[in-house]
């Protein structure tokens, strides 16, 4: 097809830096703890990276790679079977959100925010 390398080649490159550097954040002596996540305000190289993965995969869906005038969902059937095959994900969400909530385990304010 027509499809353009670079944008593969840039979404993986973009892939590969971001796993490295949200591994490579646990260990202070490797990555400094400044670039890590944001304590009060700003951004940092893992909402970077992280931002990035997301604009290169909504380049590359298949939403994004349709024709013009084509149209996605072609009918509320073809909705309702999209929704519904989502539910593994959504039974592993909630099962984790449960579990974590029923051992009190401990979600640092200044990471998730006062309503979490």
């Amino acid at each position: 097809g027509n499809r353009l390398r670079f944008v593969a080649e840039y979404r993986a490159v973009v892939m590969a830096t971001t796993c490295v550097a949200i591994l490579a954040v646990d260990f202070a002596s490797v990555f400094p703890r400044a670039q890590a996540k944001t304590e009060e305000f700003g951004y940092s190289l893992m909402d970077l990276g992280t931002g990035c993965i997301m604009c290169t995969t909504a380049v590359c869906s298949k939403q994004a790679r349709r024709k013009p005038g084509e149209s996605g969902c072609r009918s509320v059937g073809a909705l309702v079977r999209r929704v519904l095959s989502l539910w593994p994900v959504l039974v592993v969400g909630f099962s984790r959100l449960a579990l974590l909530r029923g051992i009190d385990y401990h979600v640092p304010t200044s990471e998730y925010g006062v309503h979490w």
